[in-house]
């Protein structure tokens, strides 16, 4: 059951209250089930369901509503979906504030999405969409999750108070432009499960018990031109992952600022400064690789450069010096880790 059902060419909705009070899961307070339909400064609750559920194939446009206390998904869009989604405030969600799928290609864009039990917006199934200029605030989830197989781009968001910022994860992919991540409670960005990400000009900071970058289970991270400051660790790579990272800025970190461990685990730093953290620089273990050229290790509690046993790789042109203990650390055979 639903309150409003659009199945027409074109359906318009404007300065309702719409509120849809069934004990279900199923239903939704408003339900596009072929058509175009037009949402504009509506108050919208679903005591049970969706808030607003679109088929495949149909069309929304979103703008300057709110929805609160929806039990399900606030605004769930099935595949092939055309949609606008601007300027609402979704609030308190149990499911996800917005989630599409299946090539789905929506713009999301100048939301409020905040204290949903799940994530603010989801991304899934091969689903598509921008995702821009939104507040993405303490939700219990990701801000942004991106999963099984979808490939959004994330720009100009402001993310903050979640347990993960953005997650991406199952063979997806994405793209992560000039958003700021802050207070996240578990990682800033947190690849797993052979995933792929390119960011750029990303900021990320916050609690000191948590990691700016994570990336595991193979995955792959292009991280370039960020800051990266008062976490715990400012980028974690393990599990036989990958990650090139490329004009950044690390400092005020509580632990090792850059930890790379494992077999088939591999950084690539380039032109990185990374300065004033309370322990090491850059810390590789366990049979991993590193390529360190041209990078600016100074100021930090513990040694600048650490290169444990079994390790390989090479470094060259770095500037690292008055850290705290040793600059350079290499335990690595010579032939395996050569340094220029």
């Amino acid at each position: 059951p639903s309150v409003v059902i659009c199945s027409a060419a074109s359906c318009k909705l404007y300065n309702m209250t719409i509120t849809y009070s069934y004990a279900t899961d199923e239903g939704s307070a408003i339900l596009v089930s072929s058509g175009k339909l037009t949402v504009v400064n509506c108050f919208i609750k679903s005591m049970g369901g969706n808030g607003v559920k679109v088929r495949r194939g149909g069309n929304l446009e979103f703008f300057a509503n709110r929805m609160e206390d929806c039990r399900g998904v606030s605004v769930n869009l099935d595949g092939y979906v055309h949609a606008e989604i601007r300027y609402n405030d979704i609030m308190s969600s149990r499911g996800a504030g917005i989630q599409f799928i299946d090539n789905s290609n929506p713009m999301i864009d100048g939301n409020k999405i905040a204290r949903g039990k799940s994530s603010a917006v989801v991304s899934a199934i091969r689903g598509l969409g921008v995702i821009k200029n939104n507040e993405l605030l303490l939700n219990k989830n990701a801000g942004v999750e991106i999963r099984s197989g979808a490939d959004p781009v994330v720009e100009q968001n402001k993310i903050v108070q979640n347990q993960v910022g953005v997650l991406c994860t199952e063979s997806s992919k994405g793209k992560l432009i000039d958003n700021i991540i802050s207070g996240s409670k578990n990682a800033g960005i947190f690849a797993s499960m052979q995933s792929t990400l390119e960011s750029m000009g990303n900021q990320i900071n916050g609690e000191d018990k948590a990691t700016g970058i994570l990336v595991i289970d193979g995955s792959h991270v292009d991280v370039k031109n960020f800051e990266i400051q008062s976490l715990r660790h400012s980028l974690v790579i393990s599990s036989a992952s990958r990650v090139n990272l490329t004009d950044c800025r690390m400092f005020h970190h509580k632990g090792d600022t850059v930890l790379v461990r494992g077999e088939g685990s591999s950084l690539y730093a380039e032109r990185n400064e990374i300065f004033g953290n309370s322990y090491l620089g850059i810390k590789v273990l366990e049979s991993a690789y590193a390529r360190i050229n041209e990078n600016k290790i100074y100021f930090n509690g513990g040694t600048g450069l650490h290169v444990g046993p079994d390790c390989s790789g090479v470094m060259q042109k770095n500037e690292i010096h008055d850290n705290g203990a040793v600059d350079v650390k290499i335990e690595a055979h010579e032939r395996r880790f050569t340094v220029s």
